[in-house]
């Protein structure tokens, strides 16, 4: 995912704009980054707190997406088909962090 969102933004940054590509591309980065950095830590509460760092960059990054939509700055079916992913995403760093949560107990 991370892949296909700097590409969409790298292409569509005249209508973006520099700076919303750039934190669009940290915030994709960012989900790859703390899932593995939480899957490394194992089941622990650090590796929690990765998880959680994760769903927050991919809060933000939906965030982004949709209001680019929004504005018409990115074509709304592009963006709604990268919301959808972000947010699967989110949803399966969710359900492990959950699964993890109860391995601890």
């Amino acid at each position: 995912m991370a892949v296909r969102v700097e590409e969409v933004a790298k292409a569509n940054v005249r209508s973006l704009g520099s700076a919303t590509v750039d934190q669009m591309i940290r915030a994709a980065d960012s989900i790859v980054a703390n899932i593995a950095e939480g899957y490394g830590r194992g089941v622990s509460r650090d590796g929690l707190r990765f998880f959680t760092f994760a769903r927050s960059s991919a809060d933000e990054l939906e965030a982004h997406l949709r209001l680019a939509g929004m504005k018409r700055r990115l074509p709304q079916e592009l963006a709604t088909d990268l919301v959808g992913n972000t947010r699967r995403v989110g949803f399966l760093v969710f359900r492990y962090a959950e699964s993890v949560e109860r391995r601890r107990k």
